[in-house]
């Protein structure tokens, strides 16, 4: 009983999860297409979560075999992996702006080989559009 409980609130979460995802396709609320792109990577991976936990948390594979673990283990871990790793880059590209702004030696030093020019109309004149 206990593991249909789970399923159901699984379930709901995942009816929850693709509702809010609809919601935020159809408004994108962010000020920028990174923003709704970080929002758009983290619903997915929520998801991704959600539907594998699913299958571990049936009855339906009791002798946990390699291969599901194999399949689900993966699909609930790189969903994630892939949004740490765009946050990083969203949250490095907002510092260098800040930076690029307010001071430009400390951006010029950890721009790493970026070119003012070319960091100016990729991020700030994107920004103002």
């Amino acid at each position: 009983m206990a593991a249909l409980r789970a399923n159901v609130q699984c379930l709901v979460a995942i009816f929850f999860c693709v509702a809010n995802l609809l919601i935020f396709i159809r408004m994108k609320p962010m000020e920028n297409d990174m923003l709704n792109n970080l929002q758009l990577i983290s619903f997915v991976s929520q998801l991704m979560l959600l539907y594998s936990g699913l299958f571990f948390l049936s009855d339906m594979f009791e002798d946990e075999s390699a291969v599901i673990n194999g399949v689900f283990i993966p699909m609930a871990l790189l969903p994630q992996v892939m949004f740490l790793v765009y946050w990083v880059h969203c949250f490095r590209i907002q510092c260098l702006i800040v930076l690029f702004v307010h001071n430009r030696p400390l951006f010029n030093s950890l721009a790493c080989c970026t070119s003012e020019e070319s960091f100016y109309k990729a991020h700030i004149l994107e920004g103002i559009k």
